[in-house]
This record gives C-alpha cells, structure tokens and sequence, in this order.
C-alpha cells in the first residue's frame, strides 16, 4: 500500500512543478485580475485541484487496498488549505474600495435595507470581509450534511398515544409499577411545540416527555438541521422542515436572512428586480426586519437550560455568538468546527455592531442620522483596530484547543491556515525553517514529511509569484529541504526547477545536486542535467564551473596527500580508485561549454599533477586521453597551461614507449629455425628501442615541466574551496605549480634515466654499439644545461647511487669486452 502512496505523492511533485512553471515571479503585488489568482485556473487553485485528484485517487485504491484514514485526512486538508488560500489572497489583491460609506448611504436614503449597508460595510472592513470568506470556505469544505428520516406527520407516535389513552380511559394519575404505566403518566398533554419545555418549567418534579419515537426523531432533526446550517445550506434546511410537517421550524430558520427590499435600495443593491417567490407572486421584501431580535430570542433560547442540548446547538448555530459558545462547543467535534464558530460569532456580533450604529429608518436605536455622519471617520478608523485585535484574541484561544485525535492545532496544515487568516505567514516560515535546521518535525512517516515540507515550499512560491514577499533566508531552508527530498526520490528532472527559486544560492545549491549524481550517468544525460538549469534562469557555465570545483575538492579531501616521501616504482598505482576515477570526471562538466574551456584545462592539468605526485598513472593517463578535442586543440591559447599538457601528453609517450619495448623485447623468437622471424624481429627491437632512446633523450634536454611561463590556474582555487571563479594569484600559483612539477621531476626523471639505461645495457648483447649510447645518457645526466642529476635527490631519498651502480655495471661490461677505456666509445 505504501507504493501507491508513494506513487500518488510522486505524481504529485511533478503536478505542482508543471503548474508552477505556467506562471512567472512577480517583483510587485499583482492585482485580483491578474491569471495566477484566478479562481478556478490560477495558481493555488491548480495545486487544490492537484490534491483533490490525489485524494480522490487513494480513496478509489482504499476500496480494494487498504489506505490509512490519516492519509485521506493530509489530502484533504492540504487540498482545504489550498482553497483557502485561493480565497483569502485574491480577496487581498482587490484594490481599496473608493465607493461610498455605508453612513453616506444612510444620509442619503434613510430606508435603505441593511442586506446594502452590510455589503458596503463589508467593501469597507478588509478584517470583516476576510471573516465572511473563511465562514464561507468553513462551510464550503463542511462534511456533508445527512438528512433526517423520512416522516410524515406531527409527532404521529404521541399522538397515536395519547388516542390510545383517551380510548382506554386510563386515569392520568393512576399510580403503577410498571415501566407502560409510568411512561403514559409522563406523556405530554398538548402538542404545541414549546410543550414539553413549557412543562419542565411549570413542574420541573414533574416533567412531560414525548414518545420515544417521536422524541429520537425530534434529536436527530435538531442534528440534521444543525449539519446543514454548518455546511451553509439554510434553504435545504428550511425544506427538510417543511417536509416533516413542521413550518414553524422553517419560518423560525427563515429568521437567518437579512432584510432586504429592492424597491427602496439604493442602485448598490443588486438583487434581480421583479423577483417571485415560490407562489408566483411578486415579492416586495425579503429577509427578517426584526433580525437582531430574533438573534436575541435564539441566543437566549441557547441558554436554555430547558431545552434539550441539540436544540441548544441549533440555536446558538442560528444566532452565533461569543457568549454561546460553550452551548455550540456540544456540537462542534473537528477543529474546522471550532474555528466556523468562532468566526462566525465574531462575524455576526460585528455586523450587529455596525448596523446599530449606522442606524436608518430600520434601526431600532434610532441614533441621529447627523451623528452618525459626523462620526463615522473616528469610528472607521479607531474600531477598527480594536476589532482587528479582538479577532486575533479570539482565533488564538484555537492554538490551545485539544482535540481526541491529532488534527488540531499541532496538525501543520491547521497550522498554517491559523498564520495564513491572521496574516502571520512571515512567523510561519520562520519557525517551520527552525524546526527544519533544527530537525525537529511531528513524527510521522515519510510521506507526510514530504507532504509538509512541499506544502510550505509551494506556499513560499506562490507568495512569490503573486509578488509578496517572504523571509529569504527562512524560504531558503524550506526550498532546500525540499529540494533534498527530492534528490533522495531520483527526481532530477525536477530540481532545476527549484533550485532556481533559491536567489543567490541558486547556482551553488545547483551545482551540489549535480556533484552527486551517480558515476554511471553518461555524458550526454549530464549535459541535458547541466542544461536544464538555463530554462530556470541560471547561468549554465557559472553552474558548470561551481560542479566541477564542488567535484574536485570532496574527492581531494577523500585522496592522500603528495606531502608524503615520493612514491617508488613499486607504488606506482595500475588500478584507478573510485575516488580518483570521479576526480578526473569532474573536468567533463568544465568541457561543455566553451566558455569553460579554459577553465577545463586549468583544472586539467591541475589534476594531472596531484596524480603524477602521488603515482597514479593509470588515472591521470585516462584523463589525459578523455580531453575532448574541441578543449585541446586550442590549448595554445590558454598561456601556460597549453604547454603544460603538451609536456604531460610527451611524459606518457615517453612512458608508454617503455611499455611497447617490453612487448617487442619478450616477442623474440626461441625456435633457432625461424631465422627470418630472428631477423624481423631484431629489426622491430632496434627501431623500437632508437625511437624510446631518441624521446627520452628529447625529454630530458627540452627543459621538460621547467620551461613554463607564470598563469593562475583552477587548482590553487580547488584546493583552498572557493567557489568563485579564479582570481589572478600569479605569485601563489606558480609557487605551487613549481613544487608540484619538481617533485613530478623528481620522482619520474630518475625513474626514466634508469631505465633506459637497463634497457641499453640488457640489449648490448644484440647491439653492442648501445653501451656508447648509456655513456652519451651519463653525460646527459650530468650537463648543467640540463641539471638532471639534482632530480636524483629529494629529501632523504637519493637515487644517484644507484643510476651511478648501473653505469659501473655499463663500464665494467665495456672492459670485459676489451676495451681499455669505456669511456672511449663516447
């Protein structure tokens, strides 16, 4: 089952990414017109429509599958929080309202109905406005209401009852012990509806009840009706009331409506003109003229405490109010359930407010209209602030609110929505990215982090691209966990996308993704990675650049240091380690571009002396022969660096010579009869050996990795870890170049000098006249033009003794030959 899961939220991430990318950053506030807040195509609408899809996906698997409810539950509330977000933020984008004030229209017509006055007052309060929106999306996103039992008839059981008693002539007060008896003792006598409350507050010792039937029923209608008033659907309810025969509760809802007559509103109102109600007739008004009384009837009916409690709910639900909340607590059971409350009563006690004070022929204070006008700028300006903090107060009395199961206010998607309705999103970055840094987060599985951490990454986005702004550094951390998390899901193809999202970082955090992409990626599949950054806005050979370094120096920290004695033949590595093998790889990012060549051969060579210092030659040959040619055909333009690796390129043909001679060395035919195959062959060794002669000898006598000029180059840069491109430090440089090609000399000069001087000696049996040749090396060796001789010692190791042995063995050969003076064939 976790793979469907996991499927969906892969789905997912590429879903939210591909809506992102319909929509550019905006450097200021956009307006509500503007696409990417469009309701049902913009940007937060998309990613709500993304979350349905999922959700609805895993509930059609959980059919055959099992699926967790919490998984179900984050879709569904991620989905919720996008929709609110859609909401709140395009209502946010609307210019300020330059229309006129409600006490203006007051002014100007003293009739006018207060459904009007409610609508300017709302143009004129954004914190009263954004309270009707998140009612609205409460009730919007509301389990759906469930409908009562179908029934016919008032009361039908009590009444049938009561027949049944009358027909019986059972005296009413006729004492009994059984359970029959004392039921019709306790039955209602009249069959108006406030009867059996009426009754309880007569005789409390005494109280009447109806039939059990009929009174489940009335409790599950109280419930129904209650659902659906919480879902905002009053008209459904007032229908359910008059399909159960009881009118009186649908007039008694009907009380809900405000007062509005389109007759005498002014052209603000725009109700349809010549509106019928459902007899055809023509209505006149519409709503409740005595609204605020009935508010006060249904708040004190709330109080009630003789009315059973689901009455209560449903009448506190009606009139919400601060002061009936603990009687509407009974029936709210979700946290979405306690914060419709709260906004609801804080909503409607403001309404209340303002309609008193704005006063008209309606009102029932009858506060002067002239003092109303005068007023009105104090109040706007000083109420609202207090009213501000008074809605602040009161939705935070949620973050303490403790709920049986774990979605309240802990829940990260109530949390945020929480941020998001009291503006506080800056604080909620903030504290999400500490808890990141800090790795801190609600246990949970893997899916859910990821779903939290996309959530607030996208939130960051979308205040962006609908030009707000959000704590850099807080947006930063957010990103970059996300961007993790999809490095770990093999998402590559995503991560660009991110990534450029990240400012000044953006190049850098790049680069580190594509430094760890896996070693068996080709080289075509890293050129689309490193491609992919343009189409996000970043600089391709700058995010090159950065790789190759970030490449270069973690794999340096993992290799040995050439700070040791130098290496001996015998430690000479034939096998390419891992780490070397990605060292030499990460000059391939440098030879996309061409403006990065240069920076290719810098780094080139830089590489190819650390491993020519600690005597791998393996590697450092197969990164000379992978240099593509468009780098190395134009190294002469590049200062020193051109001759550099004309140098190495002449070191590994020298080197590789000695190779192709012990090949030709131990062909040599063993059967005496193949004459013709002797004579070949001795023919193939002499010019094979005159042409490793003739490059050594080039080699030594060209000022090999001595005759360079002075150039900055990338290494310097990798070794100290700056990402930045190299700065001209000619000075430092070339001191590290020049310690690096004298240990090369040191360990590699005497080594070749050695031995081409065996291989002369040992083929002075074929070709007596090679023993000139080692005594022509001596002095080769010894000639200050050349100063090879101070390459036979570094340090405590000393290798003149020995080519000194060898040359003594060549004189000693010479004598046994009968030759007075070896030295005489010179």
């Amino acid at each position: 089952m976790s793979g469907a899961i996991g499927d969906a939220a892969t789905t997912a991430e590429t879903l939210f990414a591909q809506s992102l990318q319909l929509f550019p950053i905006q450097s200021e506030p956009v307006n509500d017109e503007s696409p990417v807040l469009d309701v049902s195509n913009g940007l937060a609408a998309r990613f709500r429509q993304v979350c349905y899809d999922r959700h609805d996906e895993l509930s059609e698997t959980a059919r055959t599958q099992a699926v967790p409810e919490d998984t179900l539950k984050l879709w569904e509330l991620e989905q919720n929080t996008w929709e609110l977000v859609a909401d709140l933020y395009i209502d946010r984008a609307v210019p300020p309202f330059e229309g006129p004030s409600p006490q203006a229209l007051v002014a100007a017509n003293p009739y006018t109905p207060e459904k009007v006055l409610i609508r300017q007052a709302l143009e004129m309060s954004s914190t009263l406005n954004e309270l009707l929106i998140i009612r609205n999306w409460l009730q919007k996103t509301a389990p759906t209401p469930h409908a009562p039992e179908n029934r016919r008839g008032y009361w039908l059981f009590t009444k049938l009852e009561l027949v049944h008693q009358l027909r019986s002539k059972l005296p009413k007060t006729t004492s009994t012990t059984s359970n029959r008896r004392n039921f019709v003792n306790n039955l209602v006598e009249e069959l108006d509806p406030d009867v059996v409350s009426r009754t309880l507050t007569q005789d409390p010792s005494h109280p009447r009840v109806l039939d059990p039937k009929d009174a489940e029923f009335e409790k599950a209608l109280s419930q129904s009706l209650y659902s659906h008033i919480r879902s905002g659907d009053i008209a459904r309810a007032m229908e359910i009331c008059k399909s159960v025969d009881q009118p009186w509760h649908s007039a008694a809802l009907r009380g809900a409506m405000t007062f509005s007559w389109n007759q005498i509103a002014s052209d603000l109102d725009e109700e349809e003109e010549g509106a019928m109600d459902e007899d055809g007739a023509r209505i006149v008004w519409n709503g409740n003229l005595r609204r605020k009384l009935w508010r006060k009837a249904c708040q004190n009916g709330a109080m009630n405490s003789a009315l059973p409690t689901s009455v209560c709910v449903l009448l506190a639900s009606l009139a919400p109010s601060l002061t009936t909340l603990p009687t509407l607590a009974h029936g709210l059971t979700t946290w979405e359930d306690h914060m419709w409350a709260r906004v609801s009563a804080l909503f409607e006690e403001r309404v209340d407010q303002l309609l008193e004070r704005y006063g008209g022929f309606w009102s029932t204070q009858g506060i002067s209209l002239d003092d109303q006008v005068s007023e009105s700028n104090v109040l706007e300006e000083s109420d609202e602030a207090v009213f501000e903090d008074e809605v602040r107060k009161v939705l935070d009395e949620l973050k303490e609110l403790k709920l049986f199961d774990r979605f309240d206010y802990s829940n990260r998607f109530h949390w945020a929505q929480l941020h998001v309705i009291l503006g506080q999103t800056d604080s909620m970055f903030d504290a999400y990215a500490q808890l990141l840094r800090d790795g801190r987060w609600p246990a949970g599985d893997r899916n859910e982090h990821l779903q939290h951490v996309r959530f607030f990454a996208h939130m960051c986005l979308f205040l962006r691209h609908i030009g707000f702004s959000v704590p850099v550094h807080a947006a930063d951390t957010i990103l970059q966990a996300y961007i993790s998390l999809l490095e770990e899901q093999e998402r590559g193809d995503l991560v660009a996308l991110y990534v450029g999202a990240l400012g000044d970082n953006a190049i850098q955090r790049y680069a580190v993704f594509l430094s760890n992409l896996s070693l068996d990626l080709s080289k075509h599949d890293r050129l689309v990675a490193v491609n992919r950054a343009k189409e996000h806005g970043l600089d391709v050979e700058a995010v090159a650049f950065s790789t190759a370094g970030i490449v270069a120096r973690e794999e340096l920290k993992k290799l040995p240091s050439y700070t040791s004695s130098l290496p001996s033949p015998s430690d000479f590595d034939l096998q390419i380690r891992k780490e070397e093998l990605v060292l030499c790889r990460s000059v391939e990012w440098l030879t996309f571009h061409e403006s990065n060549h240069g920076h290719a051969l810098r780094q080139a060579n830089a590489i190819l002396r650390y491993l020519l210092c600690i005597g791998s030659l393996s590697a450092a040959r197969d990164l000379l022969l992978s240099l593509p040619p468009q780098v190395t055909s134009h190294a002469v333009s590049f200062g020193v660096e051109g001759p550099e690796l004309v140098h190495f390129r002449h070191f590994f043909e020298v080197w590789d010579g000695f190779t192709g001679l012990g090949a030709v060395r131990t062909s040599e035919p063993i059967d005496p009869a193949q004459k013709m195959e002797a004579l070949e062959w001795r023919k193939q060794y002499s010019i094979t050996l005159d042409n490793v002669r003739e490059a050594c000898e080039n080699l030594f006598t060209s000022g090999w990795l001595t005759a360079m000029e002075d150039e900055y180059g990338m290494y310097h840069s990798l070794r100290k870890g700056n990402n930045a491109k190299p700065k001209r430090d000619a000075h430092a440089v070339d001191e590290r170049r020049s310690r690096e090609t004298e240990r090369i000399r040191q360990i590699y000069i005497p080594e070749l000098v050695i031995r081409l001087h065996q291989e002369l000696y040992v083929s002075r049996r074929l070709f007596p006249g090679n023993l000139r040749h080692i005594f022509r090396l001596t002095t080769i060796v010894a000639d200050d033009r050349y100063t090879l001789y101070r390459d036979f010692v570094s340090g405590g190791k000393n290798r003149l003794d020995e080519y000194l042995g060898t040359v003594r063995s060549a004189a000693l050969a010479v004598l046994d030959d009968g030759s007075k003076d070896p030295f005489s064939s010179t």
